[in-house]
């Protein structure tokens, strides 16, 4: 099975993009990043200009430097047909960018993980469909997505981009892992790239590259002076388990609706300790918040002694509907209750009262879960007649609140009794 992980500068929401932009980010790999330095182009990793050649060298590979479209094609066609994992690792001064890829001999499935530090997205690919998981700020969301083999990276885009920076030479073999690979590499002396505004402080580049051309290794570093200011930019690139990687299918896989227009997001609120889960359209899953909810029952006769978790409110002006809530409890909020008598109750403006969910308890994380209304409620419409109250397609705002529910229920006893005492006087 496949899995792609991605993340956009903006973070979890909102959902733009319908896929891994991997090309995109492969050109941004090394040339951006110098690029906000003030770029004016470079020449290097072109065809030698002598012949020369080297015993078991890398197609490309000769002793007066290195063919960069030779040694990509290489690489690529070393890689065609063959499982393998594929690790990047970016880092400048203003934060770090990573890749992970996994693929089986035929591209599928494929995993995919990109990571900014504060946000990712991961992409499973298999060959019956795709999906996706976007984590940050405190949540996530899950999808299917339109997203094929082609974009699982390989790592001959970033390859190309190290050998456009410099003029590499050969430099011997070296023993990795059991195998004998071939050195390429640049210093600054080599390096092409010229930049407007900025100094080149430092530069090293190299390649390790086995004899059938595929570069098992690579590593940048580029540091750069302006004003003052240096900035470093570093690149890691590793290939390993080539046609020997297993791609596993992701836990979260199971969270994915079967409805293929149906996106499922997951809304937490730290502060609250309450997390919700609700599936919809995408855009109206997106604009789902959960906020403090206190004061819509503030002092309370029988919420008040009841409750052990705040009163959150879930607001959504779009159709949604509730799969979970997850709330965090203090038992120490109500004398004697005790987690199992624990019930998440919800308050739908339209059935004008609180109502207890299916609710399942874990004292040991001190958290509950409640996925539906109790089944065995029913509610009358102004007509008389019955019907089972939902939390399935939403427009409007929902309270959650924990509370024992015995408790609660003696609370609401006592109060109707006072206000049947209060109504016959």
């Amino acid at each position: 099975m496949a899995k792609v992980v991605v993340a956009d500068a903006e973070g979890i929401c909102p959902l733009a993009a319908e896929g891994p932009d991997v090309k995109r980010l492969s050109t941004l790999c090394l040339v951006a990043l110098v690029a906000l330095a003030g770029c004016t182009g470079g020449g290097g990793g072109g065809t030698p200009t002598e012949t020369g050649t080297l015993d078991d060298a890398p197609p490309g590979v000769s002793a007066s430097g290195v063919d960069a479209d030779a040694l990509v094609a290489a690489h690529e066609d070393a890689l065609a047909d063959r499982s393998y994992t594929l690790a990047v690792d970016q880092q400048t001064t203003g934060g770090e960018l990573t890749i992970d890829a996994k693929t089986d001999s035929d591209g599928l499935p494929a995993i995919i993980e990109l990571s900014t530090g504060s946000a990712d997205r991961e992409t499973y690919l298999t060959a019956n469909g795709s999906y996706e998981i976007r984590r940050g700020g405190g949540e996530q969301i899950v999808r299917h997505v339109d997203t094929d083999a082609s974009a699982v990276p390989t790592g001959g885009p970033y390859v190309r981009d190290v050998l456009d920076d410099a003029q590499f030479t050969y430099d011997g073999t070296v023993q990795r892992d059991g195998r004998t690979l071939h050195r390429l590499s640049a210093d600054q002396a080599d390096l092409q790239r010229q930049f407007q505004n900025a100094t080149v402080t430092s530069y090293e580049a190299e390649l390790l590259v086995s004899s059938d051309g595929l570069v098992h290794n690579t590593t940048y570093q580029l540091t750069l002076a302006e004003n003052g200011t240096e900035e470093t930019f570093t690149t890691r690139i590793q290939l390993t388990d080539v046609g020997s990687t297993t791609v596993a299918e992701p836990a979260w896989l199971g969270l994915v609706s079967d409805d293929p227009e149906t996106t499922t997001r997951q809304v937490q609120n730290a502060s609250l300790g309450t997390s919700v889960t609700v599936s919809g359209e995408l855009d109206n899953v997106t604009a789902v918040s959960v906020s403090n909810a206190s004061d819509l029952f503030y002092q309370s006769s029988v919420v008040e002694p009841s409750r052990v978790s705040p009163i959150v409110a879930m607001q959504t002006n779009r159709s949604v509907s509730v799969d979970s809530v997850e709330m965090e409890y203090d038992l120490e909020a109500v004398p004697d209750a005790e987690a199992s008598g624990l019930f998440v109750f919800a308050y739908r403006p339209a059935y004008g009262s609180l109502l207890p969910m299916e609710t399942s308890f874990d004292p040991t994380n001190e958290t509950v879960r409640a996925t539906q209304f109790d089944p065995d409620i029913t509610l009358n419409t102004t007509d008389g007649e019955q019907f089972s109250p939902t939390l399935d397609g939403l427009r409007g705002n929902v309270v959650f609140v924990t509370m024992d529910a015995q408790t609660y229920r003696e609370a609401l006893e006592e109060a109707n009794e006072q206000q049947a005492s209060d109504q016959s006087n």
